[in-house]
């Protein structure tokens, strides 16, 4: 049974890779935190405390910890540290521990930005925002120790994810979605900030998780756009989402949004073929109706009129 350490599984993605790659049945997970916590082995980076007995008879690292876009923003200079320099730091570190292989979770939005077009693996990174350039810092020096070392690489460039984290404090409710489901846990009501014509690529978090499980088993190196395939306007998942928390509650959850802007939105191809030739699964709509309804039942099990 390969053994698997996951970072920042108490993250939104970190946590629910660890909670399904255990499910599987498959993976010997281990969870690790950059603060001591119950459950996880303490592994920050930051502090030069490299904790290499960590690594040992490890198979596979899944790097999942990093900054967000608006902590990106906010302090371009750690988040290159951070997402950058600290990735090439732990890949060198698997490296010399015998690791195998090392799966890296950067972001689509190192493409452009908006994201538009059609967009595939070979396409030129062009975004200047901190968030993009620190995760394309991440992806060039795994894939600098990737060439002088046997380590496999798998950089992940993910779309806009969405689901319920396994645990409600993690940092996961600046998402549009989660954001909704929250709102209407907490309110009764919600209000989405833009007009929602917008075409984004949402990927329910449970596509994600089966993609690397599948991308780790087969343990096949390079650089993988994880997406849905197909962009929706913002408002259709969200009415979706409004129309399953009105059911469960019995009554029509009002939504209000920004005036519709009536411009054209651009066309937005995030090309998943390199992914799909691995034979790694599709996503569908049965998958996103099914994060949603659980991203709900956890909004309102957890938040449900706790609004201050």
């Amino acid at each position: 049974m390969p053994k698997v350490v996951i970072t920042g599984a108490t993250g939104l993605l970190g946590g629910r890779l660890a909670e399904f790659l255990n499910a599987s049945g498959r993976f010997d997970v281990i969870r690790t935190s950059r603060k001591a916590r119950t459950g996880f082995h303490r592994f920050d980076l930051s502090a030069q405390e490299m904790h290499a007995d960590v690594l040992n008879g490890v198979d596979w690292v899944v790097h999942a910890a990093g900054m967000n876009a608006a902590a990106c923003a906010k302090d371009p200079s750690l988040a290159a540290e951070t997402n950058g320099a600290e990735t090439a730091a732990l890949a060198q570190l698997a490296a010399r521990n015998g690791v195998s292989g090392f799966t890296f979770l950067s972001t689509a939005h190192v493409y452009d930005a908006p994201l538009c077009g059609h967009l595939d693996e070979t396409f030129p990174p062009r975004n200047e925002h901190p968030y993009a350039t620190s995760n394309l810092l991440g992806e060039t020096g795994l894939l600098g120790v990737a060439e002088k070392t046997e380590l496999t690489a798998q950089i992940i460039r993910l779309s806009n994810g969405f689901g319920a984290p396994v645990d409600p404090k993690a940092d996961c409710w600046m998402l549009v979605l989660n954001d909704i489901a929250r709102q209407i846990a907490e309110r009764g009501e919600a209000r989405l900030q833009s007009s929602g014509e917008q075409l984004r690529d949402f990927v329910a978090i449970t596509n994600i998780c089966e993609a690397l499980s599948h991308l780790i088993q087969a343990t096949t190196p390079g650089v993988f756009n994880v997406a849905s395939g197909q962009a929706q306007p913002v408002r259709t998942l969200v009415d979706q989402l409004v129309g399953i928390a009105s059911r469960d509650l019995g009554r029509e959850v009002a939504l209000t949004t920004a005036p519709l802007t009536g411009e054209p939105q651009p066309d937005l191809t995030l090309d998943t073929s390199r992914l799909r030739a691995t034979g790694a699964p599709v996503p569908d709509a049965a998958s996103t109706q099914a994060e949603l309804e659980r991203l709900w039942s956890f909004c309102r099990r957890e938040f449900e009129g706790n609004s201050s």
